[in-house]
């Protein structure tokens, strides 16, 4: 009985070492670590008027030791309007995606856009703010 314990007890560590050598998160599908990294993921325009320019850029590097490129940038609402470059982004280089909010809808309003990269990661950047009549 002692012996079954000691075995289940050794496959567990020995399982548990192998998965913390190749990096992966102990979660299915969450990466350990990311490839790039934003200056910022939540960005608040706070009170703008109608009909301004409601527009932020989202930076961020590619921290990893390969080439990654957008695939592609879905956002929540066809009212939010992504732009990026579909070139790769070479390591250590920098990137950024565009955010262009329709400040057309008076009232307030919290947006995502998720990004999707080469790699399979998924980052989701938020925008908010208020729109006011002039």
């Amino acid at each position: 009985m002692i012996r079954a314990f000691l075995v289940s007890v050794f496959l567990l560590l020995s399982i548990n070492s192998i998965i913390a050598q190749k990096g992966d998160s102990y979660y299915p599908g969450i990466k350990a670590k990311s490839a790039v990294e934003f200056k910022e993921l939540h960005y608040n325009f706070g009170v703008m008027s109608e009909g301004s320019d409601v527009v932020h850029t989202f930076d961020f590097k590619n921290i990893s030791k390969e080439e990654i490129h957008i695939r592609e940038v879905t956002t929540s609402c066809g009212c939010t309007t992504p732009t990026y470059s579909n070139d790769p982004i070479k390591p250590h280089r920098k990137g950024k995606i565009t955010a262009k909010y329709d400040s057309s809808r008076i009232g307030r309003y919290k947006k995502s856009l998720s990004v999707l990269l080469s790699d399979n990661e998924t980052i989701e950047l938020i925008i908010e703010g208020e729109i006011v009549k002039k």
